[in-house]
């Protein structure tokens, strides 16, 4: 059965899996969680293709489990894999999901995409780009697996611009970006000013900047040095930019 978007018009076919992606799948996965993480996977290749360049071609695996004593977290890369655990909070009950931004399967394809993400930064540029600024790395990832949504009609702009104010105006500790460069305070809802912070650099930069960035950093620049080259601007100077957005865009 055919189900429209939100505002009626026809969805975007679901995209292929990307070349090179290996699943290793749990038996005791459930079949809906399966399809949930292909189309995260599907949806982020896609975008990356259409906007950001490309697409990652190397091999690399996702690994969908139900339980993993070992992580603490529902969604994990390293290197060139990552790993979801379907029985964590985060997967079984995301928070981000309610009735004025979208459906918790939703949010489920975004981890999954979010993590894709960090696949595609390990492939440009090693640790340096998937974890060696948190704010960036996760802002990037965070704005790349909702832009993919938005792109394909999943989720209206509307909504994530609803969700990403609540965030802002309901964490108990606010924190300056320049503190998210190594420090990921939960109750800062750290991921939602990365990704306000990430957009900010995209709409007046372009998606090649980010890239750039990446691959920069991955050949050893240092990532002040990388960040300026790229972005145009110095990290001083975004950091006092980007404060003063903030507080204007939770008025």
């Amino acid at each position: 059965m055919l189900v429209l978007n939100p505002d009626g018009t026809m969805p975007t076919p679901t995209p292929p899996d990307p070349v090179g992606i290996t699943f290793r799948i749990d038996p005791g996965v459930n079949a809906k969680d399966i399809a949930l993480v292909h189309q995260g996977v599907q949806h982020a290749s896609a975008y990356l293709d259409t906007f950001a360049g490309g697409t990652r071609r190397k091999a690399a695996t996702v690994e969908v489990l139900v339980s993993d004593d070992s992580q603490p977290y529902c969604c994990l890369t390293i290197g060139d894999s990552f790993r979801i655990v379907t029985s964590n909070l985060a997967w079984s009950a995301p928070p981000a999901a309610a009735p004025d931004t979208w459906t918790a399967d939703t949010e489920r394809i975004e981890l999954a995409a979010h993590e894709f993400i960090h696949l595609w930064q390990y492939a440009i540029g090693g640790n340096a780009c998937m974890v060696g600024v948190r704010w960036i790395a996760e802002g990037m990832a965070e704005s790349f697996a909702y832009r993919s949504l938005v792109a394909d009609g999943v989720i209206p702009a509307a909504n994530l611009d609803t969700f990403t104010k609540r965030q802002l105006t309901t964490a108990t500790n606010h924190v300056t970006l320049q503190s998210l460069e190594s420090s990921f305070p939960a109750n800062a809802n750290p991921f939602a000013v990365s990704y306000l912070a990430v957009d900010r650099l995209l709409a007046q930069k372009g998606l090649a900047t980010i890239r750039d960035w990446c691959a920069r950093v991955g050949t050893g620049q240092e990532w002040h040095a990388a960040f300026a080259a790229a972005f145009g601007e110095t990290t001083a100077a975004f950091y006092s930019r980007f404060e003063v957005f903030r507080s204007a865009y939770v008025r």
